[in-house]
């Protein structure tokens, strides 16, 4: 069970950082007045740690069948959501409405890019398996 932990943890850390890095270099690209400090970039790093960490975390709701896939994928979106409000709190990243809708669309568009691929995995280990199968059937 820990060996699950500190594997979800590491992916989400590893999914948050990337994202991170990818923002922010778009935000320095289409802002070319933009500096960020040696600082500041620490900073963001760390906030962006901290939420891949605990989002990997939460997404361990996916390995129980207590709730249904529609209520685990609601409570891993508000939890993701609750993050990314915090994180912007103390990065910084609302300086008004309009930063504020920005940033939740980007976690949207992350959040459904991420799921895209997780989905897409899924499919091809269930048609691996399911190709298995069918050997094993034809052979017996």
């Amino acid at each position: 069970m820990i060996i699950k932990i500190i594997r979800s943890c590491l992916i989400g850390l590893l999914i948050g950082l990337s994202c991170s890095y990818t923002l922010v270099t778009i935000s320095a690209v289409t802002d070319p007045d933009a500096v960020i400090t040696g600082g500041a970039l620490m900073e963001q790093l760390i906030i962006a740690a901290a939420m891949g960490i605990a989002i990997g975390l939460v997404t361990m709701i996916f390995d129980t069948s207590y709730f249904s896939l529609p209520v685990q994928l609601l409570i891993h979106l508000s939890f993701v959501t609750l993050c990314v409000f915090i994180g912007g709190l103390y990065g910084s990243w609302f300086s008004d409405v309009s930063t504020f809708m920005f940033v939740f669309l980007n976690e949207l568009i992350i959040y459904a890019l991420v799921w895209f691929f997780i989905l897409l995995t899924m499919k091809r280990e269930v048609d691996e398996i399911n190709e298995h199968l069918q050997s094993r059937k034809r052979h017996e």
